[in-house]
């Protein structure tokens, strides 16, 4: 387009400076744009006889231009003088917002758990929605306000740590470990998304750290009297007295659902309502009978694929359990790939949560005298860890069959091991030292139990569950 044609459409208006002395070398300039005066310019002719650019005078006042306009000149004409460059115009910088900040990453974080829990609440029933909602409330609710406006590389770990220490909760008391661990889970869900987005590597991902905070309250568990008291309040009858056909099929499959929870370990929820009837493998192995389960990447909560053996030699006589289960699936119709605690009736699967908390409400079993705390069905998998450690099993074997780390399993069960040691902690089982002290306390005249002769020791005592009381011998 002609420059002529520009100046007529935007109305340039041009006029001398209006100092005589200046008249000639000052040039004052104006855009009409619109209704308002717009901002004066001019255009100097220096000493040499060349023009500058157009330059902004900063006011709409055409007196205070011109004063402005010859202060310039003077600026420009010292500026050439002394060799310099002339200045040129610099564009405007536009401030652009931050896009790489955690708010921005968990705004998606929170679409991406509100659909999770959308299709799981629609799938599964709300309780298992419900820790989706949790996170999406930690998120919302506690993080965005302490890190929104933050670029994600800023967060180092030390800073993250520092928040964490100095957080309170509602009741302005210090995060336990089970909560520092519940805030960097959900923190996790944003940095993921971060890490997707290229803003940051993995590897740099910071993570807050639990130590230095008090643990949690212990977690409660059953003993084996227990269970064996559930065993047998979980009879025939106790299932036909049901009031509905689905209650008496909930029923039924509560009970092979404690079974197996307390002989094998998996983790209630997910992990073992995600089990599929076509999992459960009787297999040989060494001329031995075992059934094995594997766990899938998708059913556990660390996304690594296990086998999981089930201990038989427990409570539950949990081969027939699972063998009569399987054929009550079969005879009502169930796939042999549908889920092995679906109700066959509708295909759904149970959340075991209430009809657990009513079986231990009618056996008195609710709370945990020890621990002081409401069981729930995670207790069945404690069950499991503190018999496999009485048993003598190394804790590297118990967490590999659980899917977990040595460490957890000491962490969380050292109070199992010391009581493992109990017989050799009280000295009772060191039979030299227990003559010794016998010898000791006769010597000041102590009346004490006789000293054990050479190889006058008890007989072991062997007790024999009650399954093998109608055994034929033979």
């Amino acid at each position: 387009m002609p420059r002529q044609r520009i100046h007529g459409e935007r109305s340039l208006v041009t006029k001398p400076h209006p100092t005589a002395r200046y008249a000639d070398r000052i040039q004052l300039l104006r855009w009409r744009r619109g209704p308002d005066n717009p901002t004066w310019e001019a255009r100097a002719r220096l000493q040499d006889g060349t023009w500058t650019r157009p330059f902004s005078l900063a006011t709409t006042d055409e007196v205070t231009a011109a004063l402005n306009a010859v202060e310039e000149l003077t600026r420009r004409e010292q500026l050439q003088a002394s060799g310099l460059p002339q200045p040129t115009r610099i564009p405007k910088v536009i401030a652009t917002p931050v896009t790489n900040t955690f708010g921005d990453a968990a705004t998606t974080a929170i679409d991406r758990l509100t659909r999770l829990r959308d299709e799981t609440l629609a799938r599964d029933g709300r309780q298992k929605a419900h820790k989706y909602g949790q996170h999406i409330r930690r998120i919302r609710n506690v993080l965005m306000p302490a890190f929104s406006e933050m670029a994600v590389q800023t967060i180092s770990k030390s800073y993250l740590n520092d928040w964490m220490r100095a957080y309170r909760t509602p009741k302005n008391g210090r995060a336990l470990q089970n909560t520092v661990g519940n805030y960097n889970h959900s923190f996790r869900f944003v940095m993921d998304v971060a890490v997707e987005r290229g803003w940051l590597r993995a590897d740099d991902v910071p993570s807050i750290s639990k130590k230095g905070f008090e643990a949690g309250v212990d977690r409660p568990w059953f003993t084996q009297e227990e269970i064996e008291l559930l065993r047998n309040h979980m009879n025939d009858d106790w299932i036909d007295d049901a009031h509905k056909g689905v209650s008496a099929e909930i029923k039924y499959l509560l009970r092979a659902y404690i079974a197996l929870g307390s002989c094998t370990g998996i983790r209630p929820g997910l992990e073992l309502e995600r089990i599929r009837t076509s999992q459960i493998l009787f297999e040989q192995a060494k001329n031995a009978s075992v059934i094995r389960i594997p766990i899938a990447r998708d059913q556990g909560k660390y996304k690594k694929s296990r086998d999981v053996f089930v201990y038989e030699n427990d409570v539950f006589d949990v081969r027939s359990v699972l063998t009569q289960l399987i054929d009550w699936r079969e005879k009502r119709g169930s796939a042999p790939n549908a889920y092995l605690f679906s109700r066959p009736s509708d295909g759904k699967v149970t959340t075991f949560s209430r009809p657990f908390k009513l079986l231990l409400n009618e056996t008195g079993l609710l709370l945990d005298p020890e621990t002081q705390q409401e069981r729930v069905p995670y207790s069945l998998r404690h069950y499991f860890a503190t018999q496999a450690l009485l048993r003598g099993l190394p804790d590297y074997i118990v967490a590999k069959w659980m899917g977990t780390s040595p460490t957890m399993i000491d962490k969380h069960y050292n109070k199992v091991k010391t009581r493992m040691m109990a017989g050799t902690l009280s000295g009772t089982m060191d039979k030299i030292a227990r003559a010794r002290a016998i010898v000791r306390r006769k010597n000041t005249g102590v009346e004490v139990e006789s000293i054990l002769e050479d190889d006058e020791y008890p007989p072991d005592e062997i007790v024999y569950g009650s399954h093998f009381e109608d055994k034929p011998s033979g």
